[in-house]
């Protein structure tokens, strides 16, 4: 495997950490990875080396306010985050010209893959992943706190707050929370701003699902905590080409639970599929 490390300076001067991972001979096509709030990149290795070992590349970089990249920590705006996505693709293509692009999103990132597909129109991208996205909660929040929410993103909306994610919601394998813990790259932190932003732009995601006319694997663990499987069989459904998949025995992170091995075989070879 083949990587090389690269930074994308923002518009606004926001200096973004990233890599690329590319197979010995020449890929047969490019994936765009998009990490979910609060983590960073890192934490994709294991993916990242099976979509390598199928002579996949990869371009993955930490979102602003996360893992390496700069930012004030949890927080951001939809629009800034689908233009950071519209640069990584900008890079895969500059250098990749003839290959297929593929996005891939998981949680955060999920929502935000649909967002760009839906808002920014792209034609470079061929098919798109869509892992547990956050277009909704799978919980109510308390109308309280969404009503005090609401006035400090009027006034402060940069101002963070704790995410209070659950670490053993992310997978029925225990190692996966308690490795999130000590991950110090981790962070818990979530803006005003940003929580109403990704909150807003999942119900543009499920209401706007039928433009996307591209290819879509849509997935969700049956027994996440955190986000909604049943938002994200609506999006499917709104959608002209999707498949939607129920990852049985899974919670938040299918690729880090217990039958990791066969959710991201499945996703390489949903992406060979598109290929043929």
């Amino acid at each position: 495997m083949i990587t090389e490390g690269f930074s994308i300076v923002t518009s606004g001067g926001i200096n973004l950490y990233g890599k690329s991972y590319l197979p010995e001979k020449n890929p047969k096509a490019i994936v765009c990875l998009v990490h979910g709030f609060g983590e960073h990149m890192g934490r994709y290795i294991h993916v990242i080396e099976k979509f390598v070992q199928s002579n996949l590349g990869l371009y993955v970089f930490d979102l602003r306010g996360h893992g390496k990249s700069e930012g004030k920590r949890g927080h951001g705006s939809l629009q800034k985050m689908l233009n950071d996505i519209q640069e990584l693709v900008i890079l895969a293509r500059r250098d990749f010209n003839d290959l297929p692009i593929f996005l891939f999103g998981h949680s955060m990132g999920g929502s935000l893959v649909a967002n760009y597909l839906i808002r920014m129109i792209s034609s470079e991208i061929s098919g798109a992943i869509i892992s547990s996205p956050w277009f909704e909660l799978a919980f109510k929040e308390p109308q309280f706190q969404l009503f005090l929410g609401k006035i400090i993103n009027n006034t402060f909306p940069s101002i963070t707050f704790p995410d209070r994610l659950k670490p053993e919601d992310l997978a029925h394998d225990q190692e996966v929370g308690i490795a999130y813990v000590n991950d110090p790259l981790v962070q818990d932190k979530i803006s005003a701003r940003l929580f109403f932003d990704i909150k807003s732009a999942g119900k543009f995601a499920i209401d706007k699902a039928n433009l996307i006319e591209i290819p879509l694997l849509v997935t969700h663990g049956e027994d996440d905590p955190i986000t909604s499987k049943i938002a994200s069989q609506k999006f499917a459904e709104r959608s002209i080409k999707s498949e939607y998949k129920i990852w049985h025995g899974s919670k938040h992170e299918s690729h880090n639970d217990v039958h990791k091995n066969d959710v991201i075989d499945y996703y390489v070879q949903w992406v060979d599929s598109q290929l043929q």
